[in-house]
């Protein structure tokens, strides 16, 4: 399984290193990142982030959609916040998940990580809607998620896998920096809406 956690461990890497260059290449790359991982954690035995690629490849998808398209072929994407109100339902439509992923693992699994495996499954997947809206919110998110994920995989004994996701929390981290410079050169007036037009170079 070394060589498949290592695929998974260059594609990830990839992946979120092009996300946090705002290219489009990130879900082409997260496509082949969400096959190599679904086979290694079901090996592992950690059967709901094993499921979650599945999500995650139809989130890139919709993502790979909306950053090129927009919500109605209307124009790219572009860095911005979402309302109070819509971001408050996808936080708590996450923590929701999160209670009945733990739950539902705590009853039928018995894997050591099953909390962890449950909360980080419900947090990556409202992250990565997120990320494919062009939230900036998605790095807090992103962030919360890697610490939990680097003890979950150290748990296990995926050693490679939590140093992977200790790179994933240093490029999240610079990802909302250049994130946020982004945001902050476009106009103000324009940061918070639905679905505004794509600045200049804003994803590749």
């Amino acid at each position: 399984m070394l060589w498949l956690e290592a695929l998974g461990v260059v594609t990830g890497a990839v992946c979120v290193w092009l996300a946090v260059r705002l290219s489009v290449w990130t879900f082409p790359v997260g496509l082949v990142n969400n096959a190599c991982f679904l086979a290694m954690y079901w090996i592992a035995g950690i059967h709901a982030n094993a499921l979650l690629q599945l999500v995650f490849a139809v989130l890139a998808v919709l993502g790979w959609t909306w950053w090129l398209r927009g919500d109605h072929g209307d124009g790219p994407l572009r860095v911005h916040r979402p309302s109070p109100r819509v971001l408050a339902g996808v936080l708590g439509a996450t923590a929701v998940c999160a209670v009945a992923l733990v739950a539902l693992l705590g009853a039928t699994t018995d894997s050591p990580t099953w909390v962890l495996d449950g909360v980080t499954t419900a947090t990556s997947l409202g992250a990565q809607l997120m990320l494919g809206r062009k939230w900036i919110a998605n790095w807090y998110l992103w962030i919360f998620t890697d610490v939990l994920t680097i003890v979950m995989n150290i748990t296990a004994g995926l050693y490679l896998t939590a140093a992977l996701y200790g790179l994933f929390l240093v490029m999240c981290l610079q990802g909302l920096r250049l994130w946020r410079r982004e945001l902050h050169a476009q106009d103000p007036a324009s940061s918070t809406a639905r679905n505004p037009v794509a600045a200049p170079g804003g994803a590749a």
